[in-house]
């Protein structure tokens, strides 16, 4: 094939473009949605809606039957078996109540003493509870401390409270540990030292307990329930561990002449409830408390309260949260 020369077959070239017409503008290819399809090994799922909540109503009420509206009759009465009670008294006046229980090796000691908040001077309330919380915080020959620790380590612990009416010191050990434990009980009751640094930590801590006590409204309705009751000037009607300032009163003297004016055995009673037998724990018993002495004394008597003359009694308490 013959070649054209090159100037020739440029030209050529540029009348072709020339002669040709611009070629017509083209529409836009038209957008079709994109659908996108799951992945062949996972096919297409439908959503669900969720189940439709059905409520259940209740059934009918029945129609009172004959047998519905009569109370069912009471059954027999059950038998009340209370304890055998053995009461034994000492020439000094102490009662001793025994009560066996052969169930369990386990002895309950507890001292009662007909004197409470009720004996407390005039102008000292509190005299009686801070008392008896001093009589397990040391003893003659041994500290608050090691009376906590010779008690502990015949699996005990020694407690003493005072209420209204009466204190109580109280001590549960097993069997076979009866004779330390009545030992302790003993010294407790007729070896207290009342130890000034004792009773400087009592007192504190009875302090912030009547204030956290007194920022309760049930425990202040409680409290002006009792004086609306029986009278401010009553026993009834005051704190049995007194007011935080009349606590800071209290001297070592108070508790001293508290102590030998009202404990003594003609007022007390040793109570005994366990897997022991009196012919057992006689001889201890005498031992331990027959050398405690002291004529027994009466409370005096307190002119009761006049009735109230109100009904509605209120006391304001603004930060408290709630009524």
């Amino acid at each position: 094939m013959k070649r054209l020369p090159l100037p020739l077959g440029l030209g050529a070239l540029a009348l072709l473009v020339t002669a040709c017409p611009p070629p017509a503008p083209q529409p836009p290819p038209e957008r079709r949605p994109v659908t996108r399809r799951p992945p062949p090994d996972r096919p297409a799922t439908r959503r669900t809606p969720p189940p439709r909540r059905v409520v259940k109503r209740p059934p009918p009420l029945r129609p009172v039957v004959a047998w519905r509206a009569r109370p069912p009759k009471p059954g027999p009465t059950p038998p009340i078996v209370t304890p055998k009670v053995e009461t034994h008294r000492l020439k000094n006046g102490l009662q001793v109540l025994l009560v066996r229980r052969p169930n369990l090796p386990l002895v309950n000691l507890r001292l009662v003493l007909r004197v409470g908040s009720y004996e407390d001077p005039p102008g000292k309330p509190g005299v009686a509870s801070l008392t008896a919380d001093l009589l397990n915080d040391g003893v003659k020959g041994l500290t608050a401390l090691q009376l906590a620790e010779r008690a502990g380590g015949f699996g005990a612990s020694l407690s003493s409270w005072a209420g209204e009416d009466g204190t109580q010191v109280a001590i549960r050990v097993l069997r076979r540990h009866f004779g330390k434990a009545l030992g302790l009980l003993s010294r407790a009751v007729r070896q207290p030292t009342f130890d000034p640094k004792e009773l400087a930590r009592r007192q504190k801590q009875t302090v912030n307990y009547v204030r956290r006590v007194l920022n309760h409204p049930s425990a202040i309705a409680s409290l002006v329930f009792a004086r609306v009751i029986h009278g401010a000037t009553h026993p009834y009607g005051r704190l049995d561990s007194g007011r935080p300032k009349q606590i800071g009163q209290i001297t070592r003297g108070d508790i001293l002449a508290f102590y030998k004016q009202h404990y003594r055995p003609g007022r007390a009673a040793l109570v005994i409830v366990g897997d022991v037998t009196w012919r057992q724990v006689r001889a201890q018993v005498r031992r331990r408390f027959g050398a405690w002495r002291g004529a027994p004394t009466q409370p005096a008597p307190v002119k009761p309260a006049a009735p109230p003359k109100g009904r509605l009694f209120v006391t304001p308490l603004p930060r408290a949260p709630q009524t």
